[in-house]
């Protein structure tokens, strides 16, 4: 069957049958190849022109190399041709190849049945097949050098149609213009239309398009149109065209902003019941000193007994009751659950030497159930820890903990010094200047995600606030001005998961928020559609970000939300990453690109619990590959904009490989390059 992932595809109802050969489930569309992010099935979801909205959901473009492009599409038995029509894609006027030639498959080559092309802004060429011919494949090829002007090397086509012989539809006499009104957002304009010839598609006063018409037929057609509510759309019949069942609908569900926020914010699951409790005791040898002492708290706070067991049995249970954790990732289970779902971040490092992290961590797992740590990086950090978490029991003194972020931090890492409110409204006002300006930074929400890491990582609530402010700034500019993709989401996701509970957030607050994250996700699953449509089974860098942002924006919203969008997001990712799990090599074979792509493979290894990648040996062979790269120093050659010779991805690489596999020539790697 065709594959109908792409969200545009399923949003088509139109009252009637067509003779589109193209649209036919059994259709099968390939291409010579594809540019970065495009999609070849957008040719095929019955949608002639995507104005307004992202290029690589307007159609498909080749790759920009020297050479012949073709399209073809075939089906299991022959069908009968009698028209093929090609929309050129839509970008900054229609990007028209100077020759493109229609063929039809012949044994075990192509004949060739007529061309067109010459390079002007034409919207669409058709095709006809006088007399018909049975055939199970047709091809669109572009010779070599015979793309639109200013790039040639190139192949751009918004829809392909392939009609049969025609036959009638009953679809009334139609008329010869019909006014319309966009729906706000983007719209789909559907109609119907018959007669030699084509109509004009007006947008207030600009032209957009030219659709074609056949003689003996009413054929169906459909736009998405960009533009506000209101908008007036004139559909014109050019020469005797007539237009019928004009019909304007404001586009909805998961693919565009229009779909319905959340109106109930989640349980925040702020505090933390202790009557279900169990203690996770470390692999530590005062592991159980430890967990003693935590039950010993809680039986003279509250007078409940609390079960101890090993942390291993303990995060089996984690998401039926509340676990409290003690130690750190590398000496209990629970708290490394937690890290790599980047929650608590407690290791050899972090909080440091005679450092400790008490925290309330609520509701992970999307379960309702949460987690209490006691952390440290060594035995002095943890016992103090310990001793912490103790007093909190003992003020407490009730059979459920209120939330907790009490953390001191020892060398080597340090605090920096909170910011006061005059550092808050002028890092408020700054962002806004900035957008003001029109330099869009859409990475302002990864910068404002910094401030949320900061304070859980240090417990300072001036943090939070500095944090609230300028994602309330961020979500009324995206309310006024918005909708705009971005990138890198990893990082905003992980700090509004960790700082929501802040006391500093109103619910009302928390609200707008979350569903702005949410309208993001929706915007970038349009925007980067082709990122999770393409089956290319050897993934791009790009592919893999864009995926990896998905996949952390469809976790939060189905584990806290159980949203139906968020549940196709993670539905569309899981081909790409668990394709991209059979490799140890990637498209983007560059130093610091290559580290990246499967740093995000890691990342969704340690967020999702599917550790294939690193468990099936690819994970070795590749950080084995990237050790070789390195000089006798540990350095590697710099290229394109990654401009540090031991950059951040490839050091992450290397630490993991080195504790996955107890590898001591990647921690040479990593001293060396440090």
């Amino acid at each position: 069957m065709r594959p109908t992932t792409l969200a545009l595809a399923l949003l088509i109802c139109l009252p009637l049958h067509t003779a589109n050969l193209a649209l036919q489930d059994d259709c099968t569309v390939s291409v010579d190849s594809s540019h970065s992010g495009y999609s070849p099935e957008t040719m095929t979801d019955g949608i002639e022109v995507v104005a307004g909205g992202d290029w690589t959901l307007a159609g498909w473009a080749s790759a920009e190399t020297p050479g012949d492009h073709w399209i073809e599409l075939s089906w299991p038995e022959p069908r009968e041709v009698h028209e093929v029509v090609v929309y050129w894609a839509l970008d900054q006027g229609f990007r028209r190849s100077r020759e493109v030639q229609a063929q039809v498959r012949n044994g075990d080559g192509w004949r060739t049945l007529t061309a067109a092309g010459g390079g002007d802004a034409a919207a669409f060429d058709a095709f006809i097949v006088e007399p018909p011919v049975r055939t199970d494949a047709v091809r669109l090829l572009q010779p070599e050098g015979e793309g639109p002007p200013g790039r040639p090397d190139i192949m751009w086509v918004g829809e392909v149609q392939v009609f049969g012989p025609p036959f009638d539809l009953e679809a009334g006499p139609g008329e010869e213009s019909v006014e319309l009104e966009l729906a706000g957002g983007s719209s789909d304009v559907t109609f119907l239309q018959r007669g030699a010839g084509h109509s004009l598609v007006t947008v207030g006063a600009t032209p957009l398009t030219l659709v074609h018409s056949r003689a003996d037929e009413w054929t169906a057609h459909h736009l998405v149109i960009d533009g506000a509510q209101g908008t007036p759309v004139t559909i014109a019949g050019q020469g005797g065209v007539r237009i019928a069942q004009a019909e304007v609908e404001k586009r909805e569900g998961g693919a565009t902003m229009d779909g319905e926020p959340i109106a109930q914010l989640k349980d925040m699951h702020i505090e933390t019941p202790l009557t279900d409790a169990v203690i996770a005791v470390p692999d530590d040898d005062r592991g159980e000193e430890w967990a003693a002492q935590v039950r010993d708290a809680v039986r003279d706070a509250c007078g409940l007994e609390l079960p101890m067991m090993p942390a291993g049995q303990a995060r089996e249970q984690m998401g039926e009751r509340t676990v409290i954790a003690i130690g750190n990732a590398l000496s209990n289970p629970v708290i490394e659950v937690l890290y790599d779902k980047g929650f608590a971040y407690a290791d050899r490092v972090y909080p440091g030497e005679g450092g400790y992290a008490v925290r309330t961590v609520h509701d992970p797992l999307g379960a309702g159930h949460n987690v209490v740590t006691a952390a440290g990086s060594d035995a002095e950090g943890t016992a103090l820890a310990v001793d912490r978490l103790c007093e909190h029991i003992a003020q407490a003194a009730a059979d459920a903990l209120p939330r907790i972020l009490d953390i001191e931090l020892g060398p080597p890492q340090s605090s920096p010094n909170p910011p006061t409110p005059d550092s808050i409204d002028g890092r408020v006002a700054g962002y806004l200047r900035l957008r003001e300006s029109g330099d869009a930074p859409e990475w302002a929400l990864n910068n404002f995600a910094t401030y949320g890491i900061r304070y859980n990582q240090t417990g300072d609530l001036e943090w939070a606030e500095m944090y609230r402010a300028l994602m309330l700034a961020l979500v009324g500019y995206w309310d006024d001005h918005g909708p705009w993709p971005m990138e890198w989401l990893w990082d905003p996701y992980w700090a509004w998961d960790n700082s929501e509970e802040a006391p500093c957030f109103t619910d009302d607050e928390r609200l707008r928020i979350t569903n702005f994250l949410l309208d993001l996700g929706r915007t970038d699953r349009t925007r980067y559609a082709g990122a999770f449509t393409a089956r290319n089974e050897i993934s791009g860098g790009h592919q893999l970000d864009q995926n990896l942002c998905l996949f952390v924006l469809g976790d939060y919203f189905w584990k806290y939300y159980q949203h139906s969008e968020a549940r196709e997001w993670l539905d569309v990712v899981d081909w790409r990453f668990t394709t991209s799990a059979k490799y140890h090599r990637l498209s983007h074979d560059a130093n610091d690109y290559n580290h990246a792509a499967y740093w995000f493979l890691l990342r969704y290894a340690r967020i999702g619990g599917d550790w294939t990648w690193v468990e099936n040996g690819q994970f070795a062979r590749f950080v084995t590959y990237a050790q070789m790269m390195l000089d006798n120093l540990g350095y590697r050659a710099q290229n394109g904009d990654a401009g540090s010779p031991f950059a951040g991805p490839q050091a992450q690489m290397h630490s993991m490989a080195s504790w996955f596999y107890r590898d001591g020539g990647h921690k040479w790697a990593i001293r060396r390059g440090a």
